[in-house]
């Protein structure tokens, strides 16, 4: 990555996927987590520059059609958003290994796809496919609770969600419009929700800012390309193809 620019595309070298669908990374960026939606799995591998490997099954269990995953701050809880039960199942992360995964008691989820965590960790934002809408939920320990409707509007097929670094707007791929949507944040309420202006998108999916939050990477479901767009404030501007391999 350069300046937005994504180059010398090479295949990672991840191995043990299976209808891969989502990826994060810990928060010293040494090891991903991949979920499988064929086999309802979390694949770990470690990361070494742009190299993934020594992929191996993170030991995540109680997974149905696994979506988004998401680490809270420190890196000690894994949520991972599960299509088919409507649920979000919560983990304990120790290295690569997932473990203790239950279901983290969150409701009003159809369909869940994507999930983000707010800056603190202590709210959860839940992309609703099905629906439409995005519901948070507070973090307390093991459970996520008082689950509702955040007030994100004026969403189509919503995949994904990412907040840019201040924690104050939070960009949602829509896969029927075309569109990112960007909603103002104010605690838990998503509002001011209106098209950030990208472009050159078909069948958005996944999305992703830059450390610096100056840049999103917006992954296309119909035609396997990652559009790059300037980030300022909530708008996506000069919006281009980036790394064509």
């Amino acid at each position: 990555v350069s300046g937005g620019v994504l180059s010398s595309c090479t295949n990672s070298g991840a191995t043990g996927l299976s209808k891969p669908r989502a990826i994060t990374l810990n928060s010293t960026g040494t090891i991903a987590f991949i979920t499988n939606e064929n086999n309802n799995t979390v694949t770990q591998c470690s990361v070494s520059g742009g190299v993934l490997s020594s992929c191996t099954n993170s030991g995540a269990t109680g997974l149905s059609r696994p979506s988004g995953i998401a680490l809270n701050s420190i890196g000690a809880i894994g949520l991972v958003t599960n299509w088919t039960s409507k649920s979000v199942a919560l983990c304990s992360v120790n290295g690569g290994v997932l473990s203790n995964c239950a279901n983290s008691s969150a409701i009003a989820l159809t369909s869940p796809t994507g999930i983000t965590l707010n800056l603190d960790g202590t709210t959860a934002f839940i992309t609703n496919f099905e629906s439409a809408t995005v519901t948070k939920c507070s973090i307390s320990g093991n459970t996520l609770s008082n689950c509702a409707d955040s007030g994100a509007t004026n969403l189509a097929g919503p995949q994904a969600i990412a907040l840019n670094s201040t924690g104050t707007f939070a960009f949602i791929t829509n896969a029927f419009s075309n569109l990112v949507t960007r909603c103002s944040v104010n605690g838990d309420i998503l509002s001011n929700c209106i098209d950030s202006g990208a472009t050159v998108l078909s069948g958005p999916r996944g999305i992703s800012l830059n450390s610096a939050g100056t840049f999103a990477f917006i992954s296309n479901y119909n035609n396997g390309t990652i559009t790059q767009c300037k980030v300022n404030g909530g708008t996506l501007s000069n919006c281009a193809r980036t790394g064509t391999r």
